[in-house]
Order: C-alpha cells, then sequence, then structure tokens
C-alpha cells in the first residue's frame, strides 16, 4: 500500500473528526429525546387513570353522585356561598365593613373590663365551662399560645411572635374580663376574635385559661399524696 500525500492525510484526519462530531450530536439528541419520552409515558399514565370528573355519575355513592355536599359548619370561602347557607354558623364569618376593621390595640383599657356572666359563673355549670374552654382553646389558641399557654405554639415557632405565658406572674395576676378583651379587641400582634368566637366560648376560654394557670401553680399544700408520689416520680 502505497503512503498517502499530506493532502489526502488532511483530509481523511478532518472526515474522521466530522464523523466523530456527528456521533457526539447524535449522542446529545437521544440524551435529550429520551427523558421526554419517559416524562410523556407518566403524563399519560396520570391522564388516564381512573378519577371522577365533576357532574360525572359514580356508583361509590349512594345517591351516585360525585358532587358531595358541604360537611356541616365548614366555613365558607366567598360572600356568595355565605348568602346560601343562611345558617347562625355564617354569620360568624360575614364580610366585614371598612369602619369595623380596627387594629389590634397596644394595650386594654383595664378601667372598664366586663364581669363574667352570671350563667356562667354559676358552680353548678363550673365544670361544663371549664370543659367547653378547653374546647375551644385547643381550636383557636394552641397554635400560637401552645397547649400549656407557655407561649410555645407550632405558629410561633415556625416564624410567628412569641405570644406572652399566661403563667408569668403578670398575667397570673389579671382578671377574667381581660382576657375576654383580649380575645375579643385582640392586641399587638394577636387578632380580633369577636367575629369568630361567639361571647359564651370566650368567657369559657378566659375560665379555661384561669384552670390553666392554676395547674402550674397550686401550692403544695392543695395537692394529694396520690399526686406529690406522682411529682417525686417523674425525671
Amino acid at each position: 500500500m502505497f503512503p498517502r500525500s499530506k493532502p489526502e492525510c488532511e483530509k481523511a484526519q478532518a472526515h474522521n473528526i466530522s464523523r466523530c462530531c456527528n456521533a457526539i450530536r447524535g449522542l446529545k439528541i437521544i440524551c435529550l429525546v429520551l427523558p421526554l419520552l419517559f416524562s410523556s409515558s407518566c403524563a399519560q399514565e396520570m391522564m388516564n387513570q381512573k378519577r371522577v370528573d365533576p357532574q360525572e355519575a359514580t356508583a361509590a355513592w349512594g345517591n351516585r353522585s360525585s358532587m358531595r355536599a358541604l360537611p356541616a359548619h365548614t366555613v365558607p370561602a366567598k360572600e356568595s356561598i355565605m348568602d346560601q347557607m343562611g345558617g347562625p354558623h355564617a354569620t360568624l364569618w360575614q364580610a366585614r365593613s371598612p369602619a369595623e376593621e380596627i387594629l389590634p390595640p397596644d394595650k386594654i383599657d383595664e378601667s372598664n373590663l366586663p364581669d363574667i356572666p352570671a350563667t356562667l359563673n354559676d358552680s353548678h355549670n363550673l365544670l361544663e365551662t371549664v370543659q367547653r374552654g378547653q374546647n375551644r382553646f385547643q381550636i383557636w389558641c394552641t397554635p400560637c399560645h401552645g397547649q400549656l399557654g407557655n407561649g410555645n405554639g407550632e405558629v410561633a415557632r415556625r416564624g410567628y411572635y412569641y405570644p406572652a405565658s399566661f403563667h408569668t406572674p403578670r398575667l397570673r395576676a389579671k382578671s377574667l374580663g381581660y382576657f375576654f378583651e383580649v380575645i375579643t379587641q385582640g392586641k399587638k400582634h394577636m387578632p380580633a376574635y369577636r367575629f369568630m368566637i361567639p361571647p359564651d366560648d370566650r368567657w369559657a376560654i378566659a375560665v379555661y385559661l384561669r384552670a390553666l394557670q392554676f395547674s402550674q401553680h397550686a401550692p403544695e399544700s392543695m395537692l394529694t399524696e396520690t399526686d406529690l408520689n406522682q411529682l417525686k416520680t417523674k425525671p
């Protein structure tokens, strides 16, 4: 075989380089196309999965309707839906006028605090009031104030303002009317709950707060022997 001349060698080298470039370009196209093929197949599977479309009949429910009625006491998202509900629960979430949109005060006027209603102050109904207040406290207050009322709630731990602990000497000395007014008007970073929590429930929460405070500061003389033994065995 005769040796190639210099022009022939350069031509062969250029041809080899061109073939390599074409091969690399082909690999790049394959790498780009394969993910698209896999993703399209996944999307197709999701589109073709079993589901019930709105207004479609289904055998899953007794009335064969895929559109389910709202659970009782569902809070509507729009005022137009509220007008159709007509129930007493909806009135708690009525849209407020600009005159009612008042920012929470920095301080509560303690010169004219309300007194707890006699119906809630009756010793015969005290246990029921405390239990109701505990239930409402866990719903409305626990996210910020925590289960113990120490201000270490989940919302505060995730970036919101830490509220004051109810177990400080300052708040332990406050009256039930003070807590009622704070819930009603709001204070500083705490919004007003007068539109969402009925008055009797606000008082019940205040009563439960007093019981919660007492649970963390009960004098030893009021504890039974069983209670003292439990405290001694706790780490």
